[in-house]
């Protein structure tokens, strides 16, 4: 058995772990995302020449927005169920040290207001919009 002070430092090294896989991967599918859309709008202004690629591009693009969304999506929701049962765990076996690397959570913890969270709302709402894209080119 880990000392308190051991456990803690454990526990505050997994959870900055998490958190930092989640900006990163956010920052990532922002940046691509950003691409991608600068990218479809070039190719949706009329352009004479190359046109059969252009038109396939402009339905692979919406198709690669919506899976690097999507990965990303599920990449996030992996990580808050990690961080809720990091947190379970953390209640089971050291509830008494204080203060918790958790912050002032309740006893619930990680519960569905993490899964509304912009960390994940982002990723679904950039999924829905390629989807409509895709429908709409």
């Amino acid at each position: 058995m880990c000392s308190d002070k051991e456990a803690y430092d454990m526990y505050k090294e997994q959870l900055s772990r998490e958190d930092n896989l989640i900006n990163n991967r956010l920052s990532w599918m922002l940046t691509i995302q950003g691409l991608l859309f600068a990218a479809l709008s070039i190719l949706t202004k009329k352009n004479d020449g190359v046109q059969a690629l252009f038109e396939t591009l402009k339905t692979v693009i919406p198709i690669v927005g919506g899976i690097s969304a999507l990965s990303v999506f599920v990449t996030v929701i992996i990580a808050h169920v990690s961080l809720y049962y990091l947190h379970k765990e953390w209640l089971l076996h050291h509830r008494s040290i204080k203060p918790s690397p958790f912050g002032l959570q309740k006893e619930g913890g990680h519960h569905f207001w993490n899964m509304v969270s912009p960390s994940v709302l982002l990723p679904f709402a950039l999924m829905v919009t390629w989807v409509y894209v895709n429908c709409k080119i």
